[in-house]
């Protein structure tokens, strides 16, 4: 069996342990939109003792699907020509030369740590991960001395709340140790400023709010970030790494949606709607939601109207639905959007559909029977092979 089929059979096997577990529960589980396609990203941690700092990397290929972008598209930005404002500040960088950083921390005091840092980079169109994951404070000099290490090559750093939250704190407890602020030579850009200035927002919005509306992702039963003090003190009190792994994966997924946003924002046709307008009164979420729809809607319009088909937006972008729907009407709107490419021959608009069926319904009889259909036209037998065995459950 290859590495592939392997890798697909056990991800196979834990979604159905998931499935089982969640239904014995009450209703069924949602899952992560990367149930499919998350043999595309490959993980590898350096071995480390209980009292030893963990140095884990994960690399995503270019045809990983990321909610609506797909990875080699993300790397893309296209903004340096058209875009003013925030953006332009990373206007002359080529992607190898910027950094996506996002951390989780002990809490919200001067004195708290960053227990996990993520920094996720371009390398010949795949997006590399790193983070340094300790277990107890007393590893933290040593963390900020390895992050520091990567940023020296890079030019730029990305964040979401950067400025208020992330860097502040690394400067800080870099301070601390007696360490150099190690963003002392970076161009940095907060995408929530970016965000805000798009919306006419003095404040509000969350990363989950701009993955959903703009990416077309969707993260279910994802731990948040508000839980990470919690998990940190279970960590510190004798669990381990156990109990703060799935906020690694939920800091793996937060840096990787800040490149996607990064390449959304950049194909937006910049300077009318970059600069923000006076907001007389808070937004209300019925607004919001419209807002949003249509700044995720305009990339591919824009595009269109330049002449530039090719230029990294999905061709053919489907509407993307208010989040508040049910989760059923979720799934209709799909399968509807489904057969409106299919009829249309827009085969990766429709098979993207496919797969987000089956990420948030694993045992979607109909997507399932579809996507094995779809694997065997092109010739893929193995993931042919995987659909149909699915069906089965």
């Amino acid at each position: 069996m290859s590495k592939f089929s392997d890798k697909l059979k056990r991800l196979h096997q834990s979604r159905v342990r998931a499935l089982e577990a969640s239904e014995a529960e009450g209703p069924k589980g949602v899952f992560l939109a990367e149930d499919v396609a998350h043999d595309a990203a490959e993980a590898a941690q350096v071995d480390a003792a209980p009292d030893e700092l963990r140095l884990l990397e994960r690399n995503w290929r270019p045809e990983h699907q990321h909610g609506r972008y797909r990875v080699g598209e993300m790397a893309q930005s296209g903004f340096g020509q058209s875009f003013d404002g925030q953006l332009s500040l990373l206007k002359d960088f080529p992607p190898e030369s910027l950094g996506f950083f996002d951390i989780e921390t002990s809490g919200l005091g001067a004195d708290s740590v960053a227990f996990c840092i993520g920094l996720g980079t371009w390398s010949s169109g795949e997006f590399r991960l790193k983070q340094w994951v300790m277990t107890r404070p007393e590893l933290e000099a040593e963390s900020l001395e390895g992050f520091a290490a990567e940023l020296e090559r890079l030019s730029g750093i990305v964040s979401f709340n950067g400025k208020t939250f992330d860097v502040p704190r690394v400067q800080g407890r870099a301070t601390h140790h007696g360490l150099a602020d190690p963003f002392r030579n970076l161009v940095h850009l907060d995408l929530l400023v970016v965000a805000r200035s798009l919306l006419g927002r003095k404040d509000g919005l969350s990363l989950g709010d701009l993955e959903r509306q703009f990416l077309m992702y969707f993260r279910h039963g994802d731990v948040p970030g508000s839980q990470a003090p919690l998990r940190w003190k279970e960590c510190v009190e004798g669990k381990g790494y156990t109990a703060i792994e799935a906020l690694v994966t939920h800091n793996a997924f937060d840096v990787l949606s800040l490149a996607g946003l990064l390449h959304h924002f950049g194909a937006l046709d910049g300077p009318d709607v970059v600069r923000p307008s006076k907001v007389a009164k808070p937004v209300r979420d019925t607004e919001l939601s419209r807002d949003l729809r249509k700044l995720s809607e305009r990339p591919h319009r824009m595009l269109i109207k330049k002449g530039r088909k090719d230029a990294g937006a999905v061709r053919g972008v489907v509407p993307v639905p208010d989040v508040r729907n049910s989760f059923g009407e979720r799934l209709a709107d799909l399968r509807h959007t489904y057969g409106l490419k299919k009829a249309a021959g827009e085969t990766e608009d429709a098979v993207a559909c496919l797969h987000e069926l089956v990420s948030l319904s694993p045992t979607n009889a109909f997507a399932l029977l579809e996507l094995a259909k779809h694997y065997e036209a092109i010739g893929d037998a193995e993931l042919a092979a995987h659909f149909r065995g699915r069906l089965k459950f």
